[in-house]
């Protein structure tokens, strides 16, 4: 999973200097934020097969770091897929699904589907809600 030092890398190769060039052989890995988790569960990119966990989702109650974990493993390895299948950059497809995820699909107001480029493959999960968990780990 990623590392901070992923992150840092990735901002870094993407400045116009390009402070940290990477190899035609390096990729950094997928970044998984919440707003990305919720907007996987939103179009149906990622499904959660569990009741419980499905309801706390849509409840937006707090989770466990494993249930959290139900959700983030997936997300990453979604993202992986669509880095492989594009044949886009980390930074390409961030830029795209982190501005979608958080403009048109936002956390605390109702999603702007009719605006959003996915909306005609969207599955239009609007209930869900980002796994919810307290953590200094960030």
């Amino acid at each position: 999973m990623i590392q901070r030092t992923d992150m840092l890398a990735m901002l870094l190769n993407d400045r116009p200097e390009t402070f940290l060039p990477l190899r035609d052989d390096e990729q950094i890995a997928p970044i998984v934020d919440y707003h990305l988790m919720r907007f996987f569960l939103r179009i149906g990119l990622i499904d959660v097969l569990d009741g419980e966990l499905e309801t706390k989702l849509t409840n937006r109650q707090l989770v466990s770091p494993a249930e959290e974990w139900a959700v983030r493993y997936p997300a990453y390895l979604a993202e992986e897929q669509i880095l492989t299948l594009s044949g886009k950059s980390l930074s390409a497809v961030n830029a795209f699904l982190f501005s979608t995820a958080r403009k048109h699909c936002p956390e605390m107001t109702e999603p702007e589907c009719q605006s959003c480029k996915l909306d005609p493959v969207c599955a239009h999960r609007k209930a869900f809600f980002q796994p919810v968990l307290r953590t200094t780990f960030y």
